[in-house]
Parts: structure tokens; C-alpha cells; sequence
């Protein structure tokens, strides 16, 4: 089962062994919610962020057993990202996604 805080101690561990302004993380559905569960708790300075096709844990739809994913931090990133979605995703609508 994935547990959102070996999720994100295990990025902030791996970005702090580079320059983490020069870091550019790439994420994939529950990951896309790890990395914003990462910059809320730690606030690392990268340089920026790929989220690909991010699901929505919380929603009806999910149904895939994970610890400490919901609720997912609704703020801002504090670095440039960009989010890749689908319009027919069943993980995330549109509405989340943004």
C-alpha cells in the first residue's frame, strides 16, 4: 500500500542529493499528489515540476487502497509546474486537476 509520508521523505531524500534549484521532478497520477504533499510540508526550492495525468484520491472513482494521500493540498505550488490531463480521465475531472 502507498503511504504518502514514505512518498514524500523518500523525494525530498533523493532531491537533496543534487542542487535542488537544478531538480525537476516528474510525476505520474498518485505521485502528482505526493509531490504536492512534498512541497507543502517541506517547501524545497526546485527548479520546477511535470505532472502527468494527476488522480484524485479523493474522489468516488478512486479505488485503490493508500494511506495519508487525502485530503490533497489545494495550494499553490511554490515552483513553476506543469500539469498534462485527459478529458476523459476516470481518476481526476478537469474541475480537480486545475
Amino acid at each position: 500500500m502507498p503511504v504518502c509520508s514514505d512518498w514524500i521523505e523518500k523525494i525530498e531524500e533523493d532531491i537533496r542529493k543534487f542542487n535542488p534549484e537544478n531538480v525537476v521532478l516528474v510525476a505520474h497520477s498518485l505521485g502528482c499528489t505526493a509531490v504536492a504533499h512534498w512541497a507543502k510540508r517541506f517547501g524545497t526550492k526546485i527548479k520546477g515540476a511535470l505532472l502527468v495525468a494527476p488522480s484524485d484520491c479523493e474522489a468516488a472513482t478512486y479505488d485503490f487502497d493508500t494511506k495519508g494521500f487525502a485530503p490533497i493540498p489545494l495550494e499553490k505550488l511554490p515552483f513553476v509546474s506543469l500539469v498534462a490531463v485527459s478529458g476523459n480521465d476516470e481518476y481526476v475531472s478537469l474541475t480537480r486537476a486545475k
